[in-house]
């Protein structure tokens, strides 16, 4: 049944995959001709959004990560694209009925007073609804998309089949453990569908992040599966400076930025989805973060390594970040010279200690990483792969905005935790 499903699927998307070429090609007719280059991004923009739209969760997660990119890719195309952060195509009135009538059944208006009809939100995997509870206040009602975890199942195996038979025999790709660092983000987007786990995810960061970060409390008595109700918070506005004073979005930005690296080298815990229809900044300044279902954690060896090789390169400390690429590979070939990799990594850690948020680019960073392990003939760290999308997020968040952010002056207090951590693994030994 399942080979049926695939097969049905790829046919599915390869006629979709034709009638945007299609409209595509119209488009650029159109617009060769009136000479409005502009105007023919922003309408191939709208065209690969209601693509995404049309192909389901997956193609809509992959063009939430492309809107944040103004650095990357130009305003006018991820202008469009931004609107599948949180203003997906919301499911039909009927269809809404019919999920929560199968997740309360009679017990429905027993424990909502209301449930507005339309959604204030809406992303790849679930729509938010806001309501009341009886008896108590206003609620935020995450509703998951009625077969979405199936739909999801079936585009990730054909992505896998992509990504394993043709990505990683690409030559840029040798030595990259692409086929596992799929597996691992496929694991947390399937994951996404899990409310409970959602639930838990978010109760978990509300007890570790600071309290300049708020996070919606989860209600379980009120939540069901496929059904997370958390509170509501009122008066936020996007991460965004044009919806913020710039001293409020900057101050937000470092304060999210201190509790990404307290995620990531303290907790081994981490948000993995900070795109702006997740982050937002309420009425007294404070951070607001939202959608738990993709967080990922890290195994304490690669949490340690990733923070050491971090803090070395923010550091400019060119002999530990050598030394943690090379305990980090999978594989290293055994005449690996070492003097010539240390020198050669000294060469990156350079090129990359103090730079700005808009100067330091994790992609470029990341790919450059890989083109050193490459030559030298070491095999790549998936446990990685985490830490650096959370980052890479972040930095697709916050770069437009706030291009003198100092990424890695805010990762310096956490040097000093990183040497009495070592120091109290010394002393156990």
């Amino acid at each position: 049944m399942d080979l049926i499903r695939i097969a049905f699927r790829v046919l599915q998307i390869g006629f979709l995959a034709i009638v945007f070429v299609a409209f595509a090609v119209s488009t650029l007719l159109v617009h060769l001709v009136r000479r409005d280059r502009s105007a023919l991004v922003t309408s191939l923009g709208g065209l690969l959004a209601r693509l995404a739209e049309s192909l389901g969760p997956a193609a809509v997660k992959m063009s939430q990560v492309a809107s944040c990119r103004q650095d990357l890719i130009p305003v006018a195309l991820t202008r469009p694209l931004s609107r599948l952060q949180d203003r997906v195509k919301p499911p039909s009135p009927r269809g809404l009925r019919k999920a929560l009538d199968a997740a309360y059944g009679a017990a429905l208006n027993e424990v909502f007073e209301y449930i507005e009809p339309e959604p204030f939100a809406c992303g790849s995997v679930a729509a938010v609804f806001r309501g009341r509870v009886r008896g108590g206040g206003d609620v935020a009602i995450k509703l998951v998309r009625p077969g979405t975890k199936r739909r999801i199942e079936i585009d990730l195996k054909i992505m896998r089949w992509v990504v394993s038979n043709v990505v990683a025999r690409l030559h840029r790709f040798d030595g990259v453990p692409i086929a596992k660092i799929f597996d691992r983000f496929a694991e947390l987007v399937v994951r996404q569908c899990d409310m409970a786990l959602e639930a838990a995810n978010a109760t978990r960061l509300r007890r570790l992040l600071d309290p300049e970060v708020v996070i919606p409390e989860p209600l379980a008595e009120q939540s069901r599966p496929g059904v997370l109700v958390t509170t509501f918070i009122s008066g936020t506005r996007k991460l965004d400076p044009a919806d913020a004073p710039q001293s409020t979005y900057e101050h937000a930005c470092v304060v999210l930025l201190k509790n990404v690296y307290a995620m990531i080298f303290v907790h081994g815990f981490v948000h993995g989805d900070l795109h702006p229809g997740n982050v937002a900044i309420n009425s007294v300044g404070q951070v607001v973060l939202y959608d738990f279902g993709l967080v990922a954690e890290l195994t304490e060896n690669d949490r340690v390594l990733f923070r050491d090789f971090f803090i070395a390169v923010a550091m400019g400390d060119r002999i530990t970040a050598s030394q943690k690429i090379v305990e980090s590979a999978e594989k290293q070939p055994p005449n690996l010279n070492r003097d010539e990799f240390d020198r050669a990594a000294a060469v990156l850690v350079k090129k990359y200690c103090g730079l700005k948020a808009g100067e330091f680019l994790v992609a470029r960073f990341v790919e450059e990483l890989f083109a050193l392990q490459r030559r030298f003939g070491l095999s790549g760290a998936p446990g990685f792969a985490n830490a650096v999308w959370a980052l890479a997020m972040f930095e697709g968040l916050v770069r437009h905005g706030y291009p003198t952010l100092d990424f890695q002056k805010a990762a310096r207090p956490f040097l000093m935790a990183s040497v009495l951590e070592r120091a109290r693994m010394l002393v156990r030994v």
